[in-house]
């Protein structure tokens, strides 16, 4: 004769399994914010960089197509 368990174990069991599963979801879903946090600061430094870069070319005296427009005439 196997011995079923009673009702209560049941929901006790079934609230730990979905306790469980809430917990591994929310590390993944922490994983995932962390991942795209990370890819817009990558995309800011790579807006900063490229504004620093204009910058520092349109510093520059002599440099880029102006110079070499008065170069050949």
């Amino acid at each position: 004769m196997t011995t079923t368990p009673d009702p209560q174990s049941r929901h006790r069991a079934h609230v730990e399994r979905m306790l469980a599963r809430a917990e591994r979801r929310s590390r993944q879903a922490e994983k995932l914010v962390q991942k795209w946090k990370f890819r817009l600061a990558e995309l800011d430094r790579q807006g900063v960089a490229a504004k620093q870069a204009k910058l520092f070319d349109d510093e520059q005296p002599g440099q880029g197509s102006e110079a070499d427009s008065r170069v050949g005439g």
